[in-house]
């Protein structure tokens, strides 16, 4: 540590902070690749070729994930900390990271919502509901103004406590595929952006067997003739 220290007051005296223009990854006119500031040249500055480059980012990562591997909570805890005190900095190399891997992070991020559909019962059935509810906009032409949540009018929890109150007999969270979150009184009456918001309220929401779902259609069951007076206006 001494040593970092002393090394980085000699760079210091050979060049000033405010002078420093070049940051790691600059390149050169011949090609050149900017390393770091050294005291070991006389310029003060370590230009590599892009082969040598690539080998010692890749030397760093295998040294910082040993760091990393040694204490897994501090390394965390000093991410976390390094995010809250730089918030625009941290939003912005993750959008331009995003940017040069659209595929790859678009990838990621389907492995990582499909694992969690099938771990997180609360988490799949939200998925699900806020497809229902972007659906229902989108067969309309309609752009959705709120969250799902908002439409809905309450929060996932009660909604799912709500579904859940609903069941038939074999109905669990095991068997969702084999039953649908139907529409009491079909999305196909909506008329207007205002009845498709209505009609997505969770008072008219119930789950009901796949089969039955198919069956009834865009149809108002005749249980329920008067379940509109129910709905908020």
């Amino acid at each position: 540590m001494q040593k970092a220290e002393l090394e980085l007051h000699d760079i210091k005296d050979i060049v000033n902070t405010s002078e420093w223009r070049w940051k790691r990854w600059d390149v050169r006119p011949d090609g050149k690749v900017f390393w770091q500031y050294t005291t070991k040249t006389t310029s003060g500055e370590w230009w590599v070729n892009w082969d040598s480059a690539i080998k010692l980012q890749e030397s760093l990562r295998r040294a910082a994930s040993k760091q990393r591997a040694k204490n897994p909570e501090k390394h965390k805890l000093l991410n976390k900390q390094w995010r809250e005190t730089n918030k625009e900095k941290h939003r912005q190399n993750a959008s331009d990271y995003y940017q040069r891997n659209k595929e790859h992070a678009n990838e990621v991020k389907r492995k990582r919502r499909l694992k969690r559909r099938h771990s997180d019962q609360l988490y799949a059935f939200r998925e699900n509901i806020r497809n229902l509810v972007r659906q229902s906009f989108r067969d309309r032409n309609y752009t959705k103004l709120s969250k799902a949540q908002s439409i809905i009018g309450c929060n996932w929890v009660a909604l799912k406590n709500h579904i859940e109150a609903q069941f038939a007999d074999g109905m669990s969270w095991a068997n969702r595929g084999k039953w649908h979150v139907d529409h009491i009184v079909p999305l196909a009456s909506a008329k207007t952006i205002e009845d498709v918001v209505r009609l997505n309220h969770y008072t008219n929401l119930r789950p009901l067997w796949a089969l039955d779902n198919l069956k009834k259609g865009a149809r108002i069951s005749q249980n329920t003739p008067h379940f509109t007076a129910m709905l908020p206006i």
